[in-house]
């Protein structure tokens, strides 16, 4: 299974798309939403079992904005894995490949900590990993 260059500049022109449809999605969130102090993952336990009691409520319990949000961006976190694979097992080497793993991984992580504690440095840094992935997508979009 080759990823050759058309595919590769497709497969970066979706998720380049879905990374703004996720920014859209998360500035609606941001404006108009309000994520309530005390929800299962807002409190106690450790990181793992803390962030994925929150994701799990933002999911089930968050309203429709956020489980959207929290929804696309695992859709993201597991497409950006599956190019990261698809491009190791084909033998080709790809640095925006792995910085956009890296930005959309990044992004989730701080997504999942902003649920957890509520901290702008959680949302600016999960803004950062985005930046970074749409980076990414967006020069594998103009892949030779």
């Amino acid at each position: 299974m080759r990823a050759g260059p058309w595919r590769l500049q497709t497969t970066a022109t979706v998720m380049f798309l879905l990374l703004v449809l996720q920014f859209l999605l998360g500035m609606f969130v941001n404006l108009f939403v309000t994520i309530p102090a005390s929800h299962p993952g807002s409190a106690g336990g450790g990181w793992p079992a803390r962030s994925l009691a929150s994701v799990l409520w933002g999911l089930l319990h968050g309203g429709v904005a956020v489980g959207l949000h929290v929804a696309l961006g695992i859709v993201l976190g597991v497409w950006s894995a599956v190019l990261l694979l698809r491009l190791r097992v084909a033998g080709r080497r790809g640095a925006w490949i792995v910085l956009g793993w890296v930005g959309v991984w990044a992004a989730g992580a701080n997504g999942a900590s902003f649920l957890d504690f509520g901290m702008d440095l959680s949302s600016a840094l999960m803004a950062l990993g985005f930046a970074m992935a749409l980076l990414s997508y967006g020069m594998l979009m103009r892949a030779d």
